[in-house]
């Protein structure tokens, strides 16, 4: 099962550089892959790191992507909120206040021309055992999907909540052989990510199960 995992976690070493400029449109940043490799090859740049936020987000992408990899290489680290934590510190410590803590606040979401939602606020506690009830058990793919979904809508951290939630819930599938959550196909990600929003809102019934069906179908593989 290592040696199966290991398989899957080099073809995702292989693709970094795509990998890296799809997450990276979550901010905004429309590089190409040429672009984020002369990034992702190099040394950092400490001038362009201290002054160009879309190398920032490139850059601290790639140390992320470094970190899964070599937890899960290793084997030595936990993969639960503890490490979310940690990813969302490498993501944000650069630019957000209080990166690598659970939020503080009740943060909303603004989901295009419909407004915003808003979702229910966790405590540090909460924000802890949504994670963890997931991530302490011998999980599943459904499991992981739906934690994916819940990470993101629930807000936990002050910023870098999709980056950090795609990432870790990448962790725990790659840690297990189960798959990887490629995203490749941008905007149809996120319109259906726009959507679940929208039905949260509304507080139709099963939009978390749709949300995750569309995930599982559309953007869960186990190849790349």
């Amino acid at each position: 099962m290592k040696q199966r995992n290991l398989i899957l976690l080099h073809q995702v070493h292989e693709n970094l550089a795509r990998l890296i400029t799809t997450i990276a449109k979550f901010e905004h940043v429309n590089f190409t892959i040429p672009n984020t490799i002369k990034i992702i090859s190099n040394l950092r740049d400490e001038k362009a790191f201290a002054g160009n936020y879309d190398y920032r987000v490139i850059w601290t992408l790639k140390e992320a992507f470094t970190s899964l990899e070599d937890t899960i290489k290793i084997g030595k680290e936990k993969i639960d909120a503890s490490y979310a934590l940690k990813l969302n510190y490498i993501l944000g410590r650069a630019d957000v206040i209080n990166a690598g803590q659970f939020n503080t606040w009740h943060a909303d979401v603004k989901i295009g021309k419909q407004g915003r939602y808003s979702p229910k606020f966790l405590s540090f506690r909460d924000s802890e055992n949504l994670i963890n009830n997931v991530a302490n058990k011998n999980y599943d793919v459904d499991e992981v999907i739906d934690l994916f979904g819940k990470m993101i809508t629930h807000q936990l951290f002050n910023d870098c909540n999709k980056r950090t939630s795609l990432l870790f819930c990448n962790a725990l599938l790659l840690n297990k052989n189960l798959g990887f959550i490629d995203i490749s196909k941008f905007d149809d990600f996120n319109k259906i990510l726009t959507k679940y929003y929208i039905d949260l809102k509304k507080k139709i019934k099963n939009s978390n199960k749709k949300f995750n069906l569309a995930i599982m179908s559309s953007f869960l593989v186990t190849s790349i």
